[in-house]
């Protein structure tokens, strides 16, 4: 020792003798044994400083030119119950503690691999393994703990490292667990657990994987993703799909796993139920700053169904189904479609389509409006409905029925829209037939039928009208036919058992000022065949007197109407007759026949019975006979103020000579 200033202390210097070609000598530090207590200790440390750094104590095993270094080897002893124990610790400072660094030996060849560093606890018979614990202290000051870095080397031109967390396999038992856990805090934020795969300039960044485990014979292992509860609030998870700069967006996939002999697994996304409101759930597609946005496309395999269910409620309203299609602000574009088909089959039924509104117990039932677009300048969007057309069956049938009820049936209204320059149309027409010995289809208009009342009226009528244009006409015409007979028209009433039947009222419209409606019964013409026959017939009766026939003209304020038969001009034949005759009468007389004139105030009409000109021949005859000794009187009028009627019977003269 020496207590010189600036001058050190000996040195203590043990050195094992060299070798030109053999081992060189060792050299050995060995403490004493001990039978029945404990062994020696051994103990090498630098020496102390007051104010200075304290010695080191260095360990160094030799260097070679050619062959391997000398191995370091910090080895405890075995024992009979614990084996002894390796402890390697820094000092602790005023300033900072020292560090422990475990580096491997660097290679200075160019394909040499650089040393490993291993770290592994001691096997286990019986029991299990020991444990590895790499933690840094924890600290009671207000500064954070030390960071614990796991980092593989970085590399020049070759790929770096691996960094591998993953416990062991077991053969008979539960594999470990692999737990990674952020600290939890009193007050603080939580701590964060990050997972980000490397970036890369040129090629494709890092994927990340997380699967769970499989298994032979039981079932897979369960992957659970969860975000924290809170007080404020639950954590949101987000699965979002990395952006493309210059190519597509990367995509999200959820699926559930396949199945080889039983289900497959179920997909379920669903928000949890809550005290205010649950959470919302919306599946959308993003934005597109030039073309068409995504699309959505929801579809089973197979013939699975598929259901689309609000929420019901017993204190609120049902829960409201909106399907709207995309808008366009674009000229010329048109909107988007809505469309809904129901299934096909080759060989059976193909599946139904239904609109359905909501049933009540005690209040109104839904309503179904199916309505075209509107329009501010256009034609308003159209409604079509059409049943299937079939190419060697029938085609379907469309059914409009309203609902039946306890007190009245539901009315069915079929209405065409209002519109400044005309009403639209309203056009009811049956189908046509493409076969040619087969019958087109029938319209058919019929009222309901009442049980202890009357059935319902059926209407055909068309509009007033305010303006000094005429109102819209009525036509009830039967088709055309190009080869055989036109269709029939019927007008009629139905037949009663008990009471009196249906009557059967033709009535043109009274007129204020103008000229009341006139009522023209015309039958068809012919080509070459016979016109059409008139026929008016009271109906009989096999109880009572026959119906009356009454044809009779109108009364006016400057004349009454006139009442014409005539028969009809016959150009190469005869014309056509005139027949007035009264009912035959099987046990009673006969019915009578009356001609007569009404009274008049200056004079009473005439009555003239003549037969026409004849251009070439005898004009008509006329007669009067009465049948088996039946009178005839001709009388005239007596008066009581003027002369007597006169009675002149002349027979024809002729101009023509030698007549």
């Amino acid at each position: 020792t020496t207590s010189a200033s600036d001058m050190a202390g000996g040195d203590a210097l043990m050195y094992a003798g060299s070798s030109e070609s053999g081992i060189g000598g060792k050299a050995e530090l060995v403490a004493g044994s001990s039978s029945s207590s404990i062994g020696g200790s051994v103990t090498v440390s630098g020496g102390l400083s007051s104010t200075g750094k304290g010695g080191s104590s260095l360990f160094g095993s030799g260097a070679s030119d050619a062959g391997d270094g000398g191995d370091i080897v910090l080895s405890s002893g075995s024992g009979g119950t614990s084996g002894g124990s390796v402890s390697v610790s820094s000092g602790a400072g005023e300033n900072a503690g020292g560090s422990l660094t475990l580096t491997a030996g660097t290679t200075m060849g160019n394909a040499n691999a650089g040393g490993s560093v291993i770290m592994q606890s001691g096997a286990g018979k019986g029991m299990g393994s020991g444990s590895v614990i790499i933690a840094s202290a924890g600290t009671e000051s207000s500064d954070s703990s030390g960071s614990v870095s796991v980092i593989s080397g970085a590399s020049a031109d070759g790929q770096s490292g691996d960094l591998k967390l993953g416990s062991g396999s077991s053969l008979s038992s539960k594999a470990g667990e692999v737990i990674v856990s952020a600290g939890s805090a009193a007050s603080g934020e939580g701590g964060a657990i990050k997972l980000t795969s490397g970036k890369s300039g040129s090629a494709p960044g890092g994927s990340m994987s997380a699967s769970a485990g499989s298994s032979e014979g039981a079932m897979g292992g369960a992957l659970d993703l969860s975000s924290g509860s809170g007080e404020t609030g639950g954590g949101s998870v987000r699965l979002v799909g990395g952006s493309g700069v210059s190519a597509s967006g990367g995509s999200v996939l959820l699926s559930s796993g396949s199945a080889k002999s039983g289900s497959s697994g179920s997909v379920t996304v669903s928000t949890a139920d809550g005290a205010s409101s649950s959470g919302s759930l919306s599946l959308s597609t993003g934005m597109a700053s030039s073309g068409d946005s995504g699309s959505i496309s929801l579809s089973t395999a197979s013939g699975g169904n598929m259901k689309l269910l609000v929420g019901s409620s017993d204190v609120r309203d049902g829960g409201v189904v909106s399907i709207s299609a995309g808008t366009t602000s674009a000229s010329d574009m048109a909107g988007g479609d809505a469309l809904m088909y129901a299934g096909s089959s080759e060989s059976g039924i193909g599946g139904k389509a239904e609109l359905v509104a909501g049933s009540s117990s005690s209040s109104i039932g839904g309503s179904v409006t199916v309505s075209g677009g509107l329009s501010s300048t256009g034609k308003g969007g159209s409604s079509l409905f059409g049943s299937g057309a079939s190419d060697a069956g029938d085609g379907g049938d469309i059914v409009l029925s309203s609902g039946s009820g306890g007190t009245s049936g539901g009315s069915v209204s079929v209405s065409s829209g209002a519109g400044e320059n005309a009403g639209g149309s309203l056009t009811l027409t049956a189908g046509t037939t493409m076969g040619n010995a087969n019958a087109g289809g029938s319209v058919i208009m019929q009222s309901g039928a009442g049980k202890g009342m009357g059935s319902g009226s059926v209407i055909i009528a068309s509009a007033g009208t305010e303006s000094s244009d005429s109102s819209g006409s009525v036509s009830v015409i039967s088709g055309a036919s190009a080869d055989g007979q036109s269709g029939d028209l019927k007008l009629g009433s139905g037949s009663s058992l008990s009471s009196k039947a249906g009557e059967v009222i033709v009535s043109a419209g009274s007129a204020a000022s103008g000229e009341g409606g006139a009522i023209k019964l015309t039958s068809g013409k012919s080509g070459s065949a016979p016109g059409g026959s008139m026929s008016a017939s009271a109906g009989s009766s096999e109880g009572a007197m026959g119906g009356a026939l009454d044809l009779s003209s109108g009364s006016g304020e400057t004349g009454g109407g006139s009442v014409r038969l005539v028969g009809g001009s016959g150009v190469s034949a005869s014309g056509g007759s005139v027949l007035l005759s009264s009912g035959s009468a099987k046990s009673g007389s006969s019915g009578s026949v009356t001609v007569s004139t009404a009274d008049g105030a200056s004079s009473s009409g005439s009555l003239s019975l003549s037969t026409g000109m004849a251009s070439s021949g005898d004009s008509g005859s006329i007669s009067l006979s009465t049948a088996s000794g039946g009178n005839m009187k001709l009388l005239v009028g007596s008066s009581d103020v003027r002369d007597g009627g006169v009675v002149s019977i002349s027979a024809g003269t002729t101009s023509a000579s030698d007549m």
